[in-house]
């Protein structure tokens, strides 16, 4: 996803990347091969990890005109996750710091989902370093994440490794120096 846009927008993104798959993905898919979205997994990471359990929720993030709390939007076209991965997710710098959709409750095991979830977490990630803020927060990183997802669910932590050890190893510029200024393992 571009880390340019909004989480809305990014789940906006990922919702019709899903709902394309129901159409599109056998238009795509070589001669013989056929993909099966019945067994679809959802993923990602820091905040697209966060982007992927707002849209495995149905929490769009987009608020009425009246200011009401976010809408969920379940789509029926959207094909059912069969499993949830958050990478490191984040919710943004702070618990008082948070995009829409908030989907953070601060109530354990509160998240509407039934597939079975799977967070992983980087020791490093909620520690600064110098100057630098965390790239993992307390209070809105995976812990949280883990904390407030219903069983089945299981948590794993890679101790000795930071928030941005979970990137690739080519990398653009601006992402090299983030990994350049993060605590890393």
């Amino acid at each position: 996803m571009d880390s340019g846009g909004s989480i809305p927008e990014e789940i906006k993104k990922a919702a019709q990347v899903t709902q394309w798959l129901s159409t599109g993905l056998l238009l795509v898919l070589p001669e013989k091969v056929n993909g099966d979205i019945e067994k679809l997994a959802l993923s990602g990471h820091s905040r697209g990890g966060k982007t992927a359990f707002a849209l495995a929720l149905g929490e769009t993030g987009q608020k009425s005109r009246k200011n009401k709390p976010p809408a969920k939007n379940k789509n029926a076209t959207t094909p059912n996750f069969k499993a949830l991965i958050g990478v490191d997710p984040v919710a943004g710098s702070s618990p008082s710091n948070r995009e829409e959709p908030k989907i953070l409750k601060y109530i354990p095991r509160c998240f509407d989902m039934s597939i079975p979830v799977s967070v992983i977490g980087s020791g490093y990630g909620n520690q600064p370093l110098g100057l630098f803020p965390p790239t993992a927060p307390d209070g809105v990183n995976h812990s949280e994440f883990y904390n407030e997802s219903k069983p089945p669910a299981c948590y794993f932590l890679a101790k000795d490794y930071g928030h941005c050890d979970m990137l690739n190893d080519k990398l653009d510029t601006t992402a090299s120096f983030i990994r350049g200024i993060s605590k890393s393992g």
